[in-house]
This record gives C-alpha cells, structure tokens and sequence, in this order.
C-alpha cells in the first residue's frame, strides 16, 4: 500500500499533487491523519546491512537521501533494485539525474565504467530510479523478496552508507515473511 501508493502519486499531474499538499494540516481536525502501525517487539539483535540483505534478489527503497556509491555497490549485490527518492532537493546531484530520467540513464552510463554492473543494470531496466517531485515522502522502506522469502524493512535510516554503517544511531524494525506487513508497505 506504502510504495505502490507512492507510485501512483509519482504518475500524478502536478496540479493533483498540489491539491494533496494544500490540504489542511491543523492538528485539531476530526480527521486522523497519521497511519499508525500496531506491532509486537519479539526480538533485538545485531546484523551488518549486507547479513540483512542476504537471501534476496530484488529490493524496492524508498529513501530521503544516498549516494551513487551505495547505489552501485547494491546494484551488484541485486538482481532487480528499484529506488524511489523522498525529496528532490536533498539530494543535490543525484536529484538532477533521478529527476529527469533520460538524463540520469546518459550521467550515470558516463559515471559508471562500461564494464561496471550498475550500467549493465540500467541498460537492461533492472536498476530504476525515480524521485518524488512537488511533495516530500519522509520514509525509510526497504522490501526485499527472493530466495529468503519476503521482508521489509522501515525505521529511521537512509541509504547512505552512514546510515547503515552502525555507526550512528538508527532504528531498523525487520518484518520476516510476514504478509500483513508485506502487504500494508508494498
């Protein structure tokens, strides 16, 4: 519901966006405008990002902010990555390539060594990034299938390599095979 819905507000007119954005947002109407999500705490543990990603072949993200970096290192790991960008102007030169597609795909094939995966991935449309324009989406959601299962991924990180490195404080709440939760994020 989550990305899929965001999808479908980053094929909207700009117009229809704007109407979404000039909707009130007094704290005090009758109207609940937080989604909440009761879940049950079972366990706490370590991983690096790499164990979490471990057992899958596609990932959907949708993020604030990353680097080009992180994206060709994941890329390799992927069989199909696709990225959704919360805010257009955070992420300073990545915005000018995910913002206008044609020339992300030109950029990023300069960018990217002939022989580098992350190029091969665009040519063959299975590494696809978008950003939302005129709006802000503020998640962190990574959803993951493949060999493993299904999982997603929310809490406070990015993908930025500081974000997932450990060594600032970030919250990854992991639901495992879990359709409700597959269900609601996707």
């Amino acid at each position: 519901m989550v990305f899929s819905a965001l999808v479908e507000i980053l094929a909207m007119s700009p117009s229809a966006k704007k109407n979404i954005q000039n909707q009130s947002l007094s704290l005090f109407d009758d109207a609940p405008r937080l989604t909440i999500i009761q879940a049950h705490f079972e366990r706490i543990h370590e991983s690096s990002f790499k164990d979490l990603l471990q057992g899958y072949q596609r990932m959907r993200i949708l993020t604030y902010s990353t680097s080009l970096a992180l994206i060709k290192d994941v890329a390799e790991k992927m069989d199909d990555l696709e990225i959704i960008f919360g805010r257009e102007d955070i992420l300073h030169r990545v915005s000018q390539y995910v913002a206008y597609q044609d020339l992300l795909l030109r950029d990023l094939k300069q960018e990217f060594h002939d022989h580098d995966v992350a190029r091969q991935k665009i040519d063959a449309g299975t590494l696809r990034m978008f950003i939302v324009r005129d709006m802000i989406s503020h998640e962190k959601l990574y959803l993951l299938e493949g060999d493993a299962g299904k999982r997603v991924i929310t809490g406070s990180a990015n993908f930025s390599e500081r974000a997932i490195s450990g060594k600032q404080n970030e919250s990854f709440v992991c639901f495992d095979n879990d359709d409700d939760a597959w269900e609601f994020f996707t």
